[in-house]
């Protein structure tokens, strides 16, 4: 994925395979921007440019943590509860710019709480199912007519 426009077309089903090149395109693009002449930079467009990269490079760690295996209906309902937004996580026609438009910058914090509340519940999960299958691998259930 080459351009920040192609970007807002990615279904979300493909973000996760994406989203280390996507974070080198946006590197690279600061880089380059931050390369340009004295001149350039005086100008409006440099501004939102630079501005725009800038922004991608702080949503992309988002995105990212949106996109782990630990996130559920439940973080996804949170999240569209705090940015008022619809995010159509659960649809197939579900594409990044639906939630490039949800403003998570607007709630970053609470974004990297979820991604790592989700993460913590996860891990308390699988424990859980660990412990309560190793508890009731041992018990034998014994049934006796009435």
């Amino acid at each position: 994925m080459g351009t920040f426009a192609q970007w807002d077309e990615l279904p979300w089903s493909e973000v996760k395979d994406e989203l280390e090149k996507m974070i080198e395109t946006a590197e690279t693009f600061q880089r380059d921007c931050l390369r340009l002449p004295g001149p350039l930079k005086k100008w409006l467009t440099y501004s939102k440019l630079k501005d725009k990269i800038e922004g991608m490079i702080e949503l992309l760690p988002l995105i990212e943590g949106l996109a782990k295996d630990s996130i559920r209906d439940r973080h996804w309902d949170y999240l569209i509860e705090i940015t008022k937004h619809d995010i159509p996580y659960n649809q197939e026609n579900f594409q990044l710019k639906q939630l490039f438009d949800a403003n998570l910058l607007s709630i970053k914090e609470e974004c990297e709480d979820t991604a790592e509340n989700a993460d913590k519940q996860l891990k308390l999960e699988k424990q859980l199912r660990e412990e309560i299958s190793a508890y009731y691998d041992k018990k034998e259930l014994s049934i006796f007519p009435w």
